[in-house]
Formats: C-alpha cells, structure tokens, sequence
C-alpha cells in the first residue's frame, strides 16, 4: 500500500489492518471498487545511504487477499502489476 510520510517513498507502510478497515469503510459508504499499486521496483521503504539494503516490500495481492476476505460487494483489483522479466 502507499507509504504513510511527509514524503512519498518515506515513511511507514500502510499496516494490513489499516488497509483491510480501509477496504471495509470503502465498502460501507458505497464504494464500487478500490486498487492497489504493485510497485516492486520503487525505493524500499528503510534504505538509507549507510545501509543500502532493503527492508520490505509489501505483496499487492496478499493484500488483495485480505481485503477480499474482510469485504463482500466491493469491487478490488491492481491499478498496474509488473511481471517479472
């Protein structure tokens, strides 16, 4: 999910729970669909210039799952989903 931060890329990841109440407060005011990035190449969220690895990146469609799980007439999907090479 989009980072939480003053700055794209900077900050916290949406936790699942946070997502998946998200998913359901969409689904309660009547929204018809809601999606996710898939975006395995953006910066990962914890690299810093002294420490030049990765700490996570979230899975969309675990996300998905989740959300699918906790929601049943809201419409759920990937904006884009890069495959890999």
């Amino acid at each position: 999910m989009t980072p939480l931060g003053s700055e794209l890329g900077r900050g916290e990841m949406v936790p699942v729970d946070r997502s998946i109440h998200l998913a359901q407060q969409a689904e309660a005011a009547g929204f018809r669909g809601l999606w996710v990035r898939d975006v395995p190449l953006a910066i990962p969220q914890g690299l810093s210039p002294e420490n030049q690895q990765a700490v996570f990146l979230d899975d969309p469609f675990l996300i998905l799952g989740a959300m699918a799980q906790a929601t049943s007439t809201i419409t759920i999907g990937t904006a884009a989903t890069v495959l890999p090479l």
